[in-house]
């Protein structure tokens, strides 16, 4: 509404100019023509006079003395100086007009871009998650991979992650007596769209065999020693969106796999 008005406001104020040309242009033929006539009448006068008399300075027309358009306002609308000016100023007030309209255009673009692309990243948002984990008994020390996946559509800028290890001495998942077995960290870390990444975790803690845990198992007896991995992975999207991926996982020798903990309060996407 205001860029119409504007529009509008500028076309008027130079009709308005036009129409002083127009009217100081009229002024100056109508008294050039008033001039021409007086002076012709002093002429035949100043013929029928005697030689002797002559006619005083005073009595002359004098066209810049006496001419209304000389003076005041009517300079500023006077063909060509004056038109020129006001043109050259309508001009720059259309050509400031129209750079701020540009530059409103432009920033409004950028504001329609920038929503679009927020949408996009919400829609299609990154989602770290944990595909598998898996022992390593062959490497010494001996270690668990786990491996990570972004299955969403953009970018997961992972700011800090800690995963570590331990092993319960029971079966039941509460209560439980744990004894640190290894640990890891590691930060500033991106994961694109459908990129996968496998983080080692080394353990350190040798009081409970890998063969001390797993030989009630092979003697056909109920698993006592589990070995648990468990972390938190917190990363941001390209939003500023700060998300969190919480697993724990317990490995069972009889499947030989890690199964996750039915507990949601371990294991959870934000």
């Amino acid at each position: 509404m205001r860029k119409y008005l504007a529009i509008v406001g500028v076309i008027f104020f130079g009709l308005a100019v036009l129409g002083l040309a127009v009217y100081v242009s009229y002024q100056d033929e109508r008294y050039t023509q008033e001039i021409a006539q007086r002076s012709a009448v002093h002429d035949k006068d100043a013929s029928s006079s005697s030689a002797g008399e002559r006619n005083s300075d005073k009595d002359a027309p004098r066209v810049e003395r006496q001419a209304p358009s000389r003076y005041g306002w009517y300079g500023f609308f006077r063909w060509p100086n004056g038109t020129t000016a006001w043109a050259i100023i309508l001009t720059l007030i259309a050509i400031a007009e129209q750079t701020r309209e540009t530059r409103k255009a432009a920033e409004a673009t950028r504001v329609q871009a920038t929503i679009a692309r927020q949408a996009l990243i919400a829609e299609f948002r990154p989602r770290v998650r944990v595909r598998t984990i898996k022992l390593q008994i062959t490497d010494n020390p001996w270690s668990v991979n786990v491996h990570l996946v972004n299955v969403g559509g953009t970018g997961a800028h992972v700011t800090t992650a800690n995963i570590e290890l331990t092993w319960l001495y029971t079966s039941k998942w509460d209560n439980d007596t744990k004894i640190w077995a290894g640990t890891t960290a590691f930060q500033s870390l991106t994961l694109a769209a459908g990129e996968h990444n496998i983080f080692p975790v080394p353990c350190e803690d040798s009081r409970i065999p890998i063969a001390c845990a797993k030989l009630p198992v092979d003697r056909g007896e109920p698993q006592e020693q589990f070995l648990v991995c468990r972390g938190e992975i917190e990363y941001i999207d390209d939003n500023g969106v700060n998300r969190v991926t919480a697993f724990r996982r317990v490995h069972h020798f009889s499947g030989g796999r890690f199964v996750a903990d039915p507990d949601p309060e371990y294991e959870y996407e934000d």
